[in-house]
């Protein structure tokens, strides 16, 4: 009977207060930009604390952020960001682009240092996106610093437009990088 009470319990536990977890999208194709290095090293990118947690957070309309313990984004959002970026301006470039620590023997052609100053949306959007890339090329000596500010529209509901914003934002920022590099 205990076996019984417990296995019921232990049902309605799982079927209730389910945590839904959101990745970041596909890498979506993009134009090809070309960019006068082979490799490339994207160093972990940096966001305010609020949009570091796993859990998502919301612009709410009293302008406070706020966060829901049951909606988390799949991976820690530094890494997930990093890892999508890399791929994306890996796509846009033809480099070799690789999220630190550096994967290869040899050291990257330039690396590229994100800092974002603001990573929010409210419910339904739109998802303001800006800070500063910082790249930095030892072998050519070609230094910058580049401030970005990117509005991306939720194309359609929730938190999976949500995501795929942030797919989007990421993809705006590669071709950004990649233009300004050449």
């Amino acid at each position: 009977m205990k076996r019984l009470a417990l296995v019921l319990l232990l049902a309605a536990c799982s079927s209730e207060g389910k945590i839904a977890q959101y990745t970041l999208d596909t890498i979506p194709e993009a134009s090809r930009i070309s960019i006068p290095y082979a490799t490339v090293e994207i160093r972990t990118i940096s966001l305010p604390l609020y949009a570091e947690s796993e859990e998502i957070a919301v612009l709410a309309e009293d302008g406070s952020i706020r966060t829901n313990s049951e909606q988390l984004w799949a991976d820690m959002p530094e890494r997930s960001m990093t890892e999508q970026l890399a791929g994306i301006l890996t796509e846009v470039s033809g480099a070799t682009v690789a999220a630190e620590p550096w994967p290869f023997e040899s050291y990257p052609e330039a690396r590229i240092d994100v800092r974002v100053r603001r990573l929010l949306a409210d419910e339904d959007g739109p998802l303001e996106f800006a800070g500063t890339w910082y790249a930095s090329a030892d072998l050519r000596g070609r230094n910058r610093a580049e401030s970005f500010s990117f509005t991306v529209p939720f194309a359609g509901e929730g938190l999976t437009a949500r995501a795929e914003a942030h797919t989007a934002a990421a993809r705006l920022l590669a071709e950004d990088i990649a233009t300004k590099l050449r």
